[in-house]
This record gives structure tokens, C-alpha cells and sequence, in this order.
């Protein structure tokens, strides 16, 4: 997940809650046997389509007492570089910022009141950065740890996670869950209900990231 899901599963994206989770951080003997991404097709690398009809980003995101609020955000463009004996060698996300969406509220005023403030400058100022994006610049050889940069506001900051992702015939699937540090995107923390005060229940600077994606081959010839 991060106009960020991308285990990938595309980049690109929140300011909220993390129940009770750590940010991953990458061990010396995780690094030893990362792979460096390359992001350029050779003979023996394939490119997998993300199929947005069957992938999922979601977040979620909280108060520092409690309570908060979860929803979605649409991953538009999505591809993964794989080599023949099932290496990630790159891949590239596109995430829309304006299909923020909440699904923890009723449809009606509340939901667009929230989602309009989202979108807002106080968190991720979509007028100005419609798009966020994710790039992977290293993987795992089991690609169980990936690594790349989270592009949102147009700042850049390296993250990794753990990532299930196993290889079928005609298709890959990739999920992992992790948090992210809003603050590092400088995503403002303001609390959405103007009658809980920042001072009383202030929201939580990290923002859990799920993502359940879908990859297609590409087809020769297209």
C-alpha cells in the first residue's frame, strides 16, 4: 500500500493506527541475502501485471487512546519483475490518493467529512500529490523481506516489511501487513473530530498497511 498492499501488494499511503505493532526493521542476516531489484526486463526476467480487479490495499488508522478509523485505497498501476527460477528482480506501484475510502462508518456525511479531511493538507494534500508510488529495490531470495522506497508527497523514504508471496503457473500472489511512520511524510496530526481535542486523544503517527495482491504474466506480444 504503503493518485502505497504494494505482499507487495504497487506504494502509495496514510496517517494512522497500529494496533500494538513494530516497525520492521531489517536484521544482519536478513541483509545478507537480499537481492538488489534491477526494474529492467532482460531475457530471462519476466513482467507480472498487478490485477486490480483481485488485489486489496487497506489501512487502518487510530487514536492514541483508542478508536480510529480503516478503509481503502485503490492501487492503479502495478507490475513485478521476476526471474525464471522465481526471484523478485524489481517491481513498480502506483496507489490513487483521491480513492481514499472508509469502510469502518456508514455511508452518509461521515464518511465524506472524514475521507474530504484525508485528502486534505492536514494529512496528504491529494490537490498537490494525487499520486503516491513504491519502488522495490531489493528482495529476499525466499522473498520473504522486501525492501524499496515509499514515495508520498512527493518525499521518498526506504522502508521494508515481510511478505508472503508464492508463485503458481499462471499467476503470483503477494500479501504482507505492516506499519509505516506517517510522520515521516510529514503528514500532519490533527484528530478528524473537532471535539476530541490532539491534547485529549491525539492521533497515532503510524499507519498499518494490508496488502493482498495479484499478478498476472504478461502475455508475449503485448
Amino acid at each position: 500500500m504503503t493518485s502505497l498492499i504494494i505482499k507487495i501488494t504497487g506504494a502509495g499511503c496514510i496517517a494512522v493506527l497500529v494496533y500494538c505493532l513494530v516497525i520492521p526493521h531489517r536484521s544482519a542476516a536478513t541483509a545478507s541475502v537480499l537481492t538488489p531489484a534491477v526494474n529492467t526486463p532482460s531475457d530471462t526476467n519476466s513482467t507480472w501485471h498487478l490485477s486490480m480487479a483481485a488485489s486489496r490495499l487497506q489501512w487502518k488508522a487510530g487514536y492514541t487512546k483508542g478508536g480510529g478509523h480503516e478503509g481503502t485505497i485503490l492501487i492503479t498501476e502495478g507490475t513485478l519483475l521476476v526471474s525464471d527460477d522465481h526471484l523478485i528482480k524489481g517491481g513498480n506501484f502506483t496507489v490513487d490518493m483521491n480513492s481514499i475510502f472508509t469502510t469502518d462508518q456508514k455511508d452518509g456525511k461521515g464518511n465524506k467529512d472524514l475521507e474530504d479531511h484525508l485528502k486534505s493538507n492536514d494529512f496528504f494534500s491529494i490537490i498537490r500529490f494525487p499520486k503516491s508510488f513504491f519502488t522495490i529495490s531489493a528482495a529476499s531470495i525466499s522473498a520473504s523481506h522486501i525492501e524499496g522506497k515509499l514515495t508520498i508527497k512527493g518525499i521518498s523514504i526506504p522502508i521494508s516489511f515481510p511478505a508472503d508471496i508464492q508463485f503458481y503457473k499462471d499467476s503470483i500472489r503477494a500479501k504482507a501487513v505492516f506499519p509505516i511512520d506517517g510522520s515521516q511524510w510529514n503528514i500532519i496530526q490533527q484528530s478528524p473530530n473537532p471535539v476530541i481535542g490532539a491534547d485529549d486523544n491525539s492521533i497515532s503517527k503510524y499507519i498499518q498497511l494490508s496488502v493482498n495482491l495479484l499478478f498476472k504474466r504478461q502475455k508475449e506480444g503485448c
